[in-house]
């Protein structure tokens, strides 16, 4: 389905089902925000990357807007609905401040792999117990899917975009899943280096070698 929304390019990824919040200061983005709610529409968020505007993207619905400061500025909570491409990038809109685009709505396979889940559910809490994470939201991680867990996971911005654009969760599983098999033997390294770099200078009781 094609369709022609309203854009608010940033510079960070957001997956569907994600809240986000966001300071709206520009007269642009002003605009656009009232316009969406006051129409219960909702917009695009584009990654800025690398100087130009992605692909793929987000649409987002405004959930409200928590407070208006006397300048116009504007608080909002926003939740992210489905993964968006790109078609066409309009900078300019007739008698609007911000910019738009078309866009096509992208097809979400949600059946996830019932053999790797668990596989993946496993290297996730190894992965936050290397760090001493603890997070009240992973603690029913069967309810969750693999955009839900994009941002806690060592994810820089180009890899967090690659996971958005995968169409299926059979494939974002997979993904996740090689790169936590990657990072996470890293991650041991780099803890047995700091417990050697602790040892270093203490008192050492070790069985000295025979022979």
């Amino acid at each position: 389905m094609q369709k022609f929304i309203p854009l608010f390019p940033l510079r960070l990824i957001v997956f569907p089902g994600e809240d986000l919040n966001l300071h709206i200061f520009e007269p642009r983005y002003k605009q656009l925000v009232k316009e969406c709610y006051e129409s219960k529409k909702g917009f695009g968020i584009p990654p800025f990357m690398k100087d130009d505007i992605a692909e793929f993207g987000t649409e987002v619905e405004i959930l409200s807007i928590e407070k208006e400061y006397p300048n116009g500025e504007l608080d909002i909570k926003t939740s992210g609905i489905r993964v968006i491409r790109i078609l066409e990038f309009l900078k300019d809109v007739p008698k609007k401040l911000y910019s738009a685009g078309i866009i096509a709505e992208i097809e979400n396979i949600e059946t996830p792999d019932p053999v790797l889940r668990p596989e993946v559910k496993e290297l996730v809490i190894k992965f936050h117990d290397l760090l001493g994470i603890k997070n009240s939201k992973f603690e029913n991680y069967d309810g969750l899917n693999s955009y839900d867990v994009g941002h806690y996971i060592g994810m820089d911005m180009d890899q967090q975009y690659h996971l958005l654009s995968i169409k299926s969760e059979e494939l974002r599983q997979n993904f996740i899943y090689k790169h936590l098999r990657t990072l996470i033997p890293t991650l041991v390294e780099t803890e047995k280096v700091k417990e050697r770099i602790r040892a270093n200078g203490h008192f050492k009781s070790e069985k000295p070698p025979e022979f």
